[in-house]
């Protein structure tokens, strides 16, 4: 049992005892010991109660406010000196097209470094390195690029060391121009340059269109008609009457002579065909096919008429004997005269 249960349970007993027994000595009536029990017992429950509710909250002990010492504001370093600054005007810097120079303006902005003063004009150092790094830009531009100096203000616009490490150094207010004195050669020597550019392109164009006509179209008479046709597949007649043209082009390409036989206004030459009649020859000294295989049966009456006429043309060339011979074979001698042209049936008509 606990500290507590065993002081209530003292005070409680206290309570009841003490009144019965003050009723015993003094000879209370019965009804006073009661009345007397229940108010110690009432009075003891409130001070164990009260006790309970201070043991279970006992109180707030406030602690001290602790004593806060303000802190000494930090010591700001100084500020550093203001950069110093140089304008810069009217210098030459080479472009990529040799003898036309840019003319490049700015204002150069440095500071010292730690050991700055182991030289003894600091800003020289600042001015040349600007301008060595300008210098790498406009070395890769055409003096007629619009964007170098937007090229420049980026390069130029980095806080940068020189080559010695003694100052640091940018530049803005960047200018940069072509004197007027190279600017019309410059637009000269661009419209050059592309015409030239230009011609090119034409003269590749030509040796391709050549290497295809010869090569690949004017090789052959087909192959000229063919890509003719091509052109316009519907003008089939009219590619027709320029045969003789295009076999003129395709030989003329090949650098061969026409063929004759394309032509329209070729005709062939008659090819002389002696005629041998029963084993004879026609005076000309050649011995032909014989002409029993080449003319009509004489022993045929329907070959008559062709026997007049064909005696009349021998007679008509100058081949006399040759004409009597033809009528004697044919039995046509008493037919027409040798007058008559040929095609015209000589016979008396009934």
């Amino acid at each position: 049992m606990s500290r507590d249960m065993t002081r209530v349970a003292v005070w409680g007993a206290i309570s009841l005892l003490l009144p019965v027994f003050a009723g015993a000595v003094f000879q209370w009536d019965a009804w006073i010991t009661p009345v007397v029990v229940i108010v110690l017992l009432g009075v003891t429950a409130l001070a164990t109660r009260e006790q309970w509710r201070q043991a279970s909250h006992p109180p707030r002990v406030e602690e001290p406010e602790p004593v806060f010492r303000p802190l000494p504001p930090p010591v700001e370093p100084p500020p550093p000196p203001p950069p110093a600054a140089r304008v810069v005007t009217s210098v030459g810097l080479a472009s990529s097209v040799e003898g036309i120079p840019f003319t490049f303006g700015c204002t150069v902005q440095w500071q010292g470094l730690g050991h700055a003063a182991v030289h003894t004009d600091p800003e020289a150092l600042a001015v040349q390195a600007v301008l060595d790094r300008a210098r790498q830009v406009t070395a890769r531009h055409h003096p007629e690029d619009s964007g170098t100096v937007h090229a420049l203000t980026a390069a130029l616009g980095h806080v940068a060391p020189d080559a010695t490490r003694a100052v640091t150094a940018w530049a803005s207010s960047i200018t940069l121009t072509i004197g007027d004195e190279y600017r019309s050669y410059v637009q000269e020597l661009a419209a050059l340059r592309r015409q030239q550019q230009l011609d090119r392109l034409h003269i590749d164009h030509e040796r391709t269109v050549r290497s295809y006509l010869s090569d690949d179209v004017l090789t052959s008479v087909g192959s000229t008609v063919v890509w003719w046709l091509a052109k316009d597949q519907t003008k089939v007649r009219e590619t027709v009457d320029l045969i003789g043209a295009l076999a003129h082009l395709s030989a003329t390409a090949n650098n061969a002579e026409p063929d004759l036989r394309y032509r329209h206004d070729h005709r062939p030459e008659p090819i002389a065909t002696p005629i041998i009649i029963n084993g004879s020859e026609n005076g000309n000294g050649h011995h032909p096919v014989a002409g029993s295989d080449l003319l009509p049966d004489p022993d045929d009456n329907e070959n008559a008429l062709f026997g007049v006429n064909q005696a009349n043309l021998l007679e008509r060339h100058g081949f006399t004997d040759l004409a009597d011979e033809t009528r004697k074979r044919y039995g046509v001698e008493d037919w027409g005269n040798p007058g008559d042209e040929p095609g015209e049936d000589p016979r008396p008509q009934d």
